[in-house]
Order: structure tokens, then C-alpha cells, then sequence
């Protein structure tokens, strides 16, 4: 039971640590984008 839950923890870290990562990412690509699409239409 109790490596089950340390397992666990660690899937729930690694998970976090994704969904960071992705939102991070995303969010740089929104600015970027952004910036591009202000640069196109001037």
C-alpha cells in the first residue's frame, strides 16, 4: 500500500510538472503569435 502511494506521488508530480510545462509553452506561443500577427498587419 504504502509504494502504491509513493507511486502514485510521483505520477501526480511528473503529471504537474507536464501540465506546467505545456501551459508555459502555450503561453510563450500565444505571445509570440501574437507579436507576429501585430508585425503582419502593420
Amino acid at each position: 500500500m504504502k509504494r502504491r502511494l509513493i507511486a502514485m506521488k510521483k505520477i501526480g508530480a511528473i503529471l504537474l510538472f507536464a501540465v506546467n510545462l505545456l501551459t508555459f509553452i502555450y503561453g510563450l506561443g500565444f505571445l509570440f503569435g501574437e507579436e507576429d500577427t501585430t508585425l503582419k498587419q502593420k
